[in-house]
């Protein structure tokens, strides 16, 4: 379950200016974390995320479905970043 990646998708969606993208994580280390959660015998890696996002993933499963998109929606819209 990575975070929000440094692909093509960035900027071919015109989305740096947005907070979703703003800590964008290199696909790189996202495989490379999925790899040694794997040996380590995990199967749930959260790769890429910021200390603030930590705590966050773990209660998203117990908020309303309707709080968490609009969250992501927020976070998608031009010039959120700033």
């Amino acid at each position: 379950m990575p975070s929000a990646m440094q692909t093509g998708f960035i900027s071919r969606g015109d989305l740096s200016s947005t907070k979703l993208f703003a800590h964008a994580v290199s696909p790189e280390g996202v495989a490379k974390a999925g790899y040694e959660g794997m040996i380590e015998g995990k199967l749930n890696i959260t790769a890429g995320l910021t200390a603030a996002q930590k705590p966050f993933m773990k209660l998203a499963p117990m908020l309303p479905k309707k709080m968490l998109m609009n969250n992501v929606y927020k976070m998608q819209e031009q010039g959120s970043r700033k």
